[in-house]
């Protein structure tokens, strides 16, 4: 008996209590940093902006077609950041352990592997794979 196909649902970020936080907070936030002298660095208020933007169709999406039944679908555009969202920061470690295993890691029976790589050595986008 073939398995049931699972039908595509979008994520629903803006219903998360951390993008909720964000949300309500973020203006304040940044103001009150402002007011103290302490403003917060420009590539942390665009990481928190795109959090609040990414998986929702209104700012960015993409139409696919199943090849299954013929159904067409939305997928949101996603931030691609590495430090506030949790969805693109688990795809990302995803993406990098495949990688690893896939084309870093030799074929040898293991339980167990850490790697430290210099920072010197690092890609500025911190990906090891690029």
């Amino acid at each position: 008996m073939p398995a049931p196909r699972r039908r595509y649902e979008r994520r629903r970020p803006e219903k998360t209590p951390l993008h909720k936080i964000v949300s309500d907070n973020l203006v304040t936030w940044l103001e009150w940093r402002d007011q103290g002298e302490r403003p917060v660095p420009g590539y942390v208020e665009e990481e928190f902006r795109a959090y609040l933007e990414c998986g929702i169709p209104c700012f960015g999406f993409g139409r696919a077609l199943c090849t299954g039944c013929g159904q067409g679908f939305v997928i949101a555009f996603s931030c691609k950041g590495r430090g506030i969202c949790p969805s693109c920061n688990g795809r990302h470690m995803a993406q990098t352990a495949a990688h690893l295993v896939d084309r870093v890691i030799p074929p040898v029976p293991v339980r167990q592997w850490v790697i430290s790589v210099p920072k010197r050595l690092r890609s500025p986008s911190g990906c090891a794979a690029a």
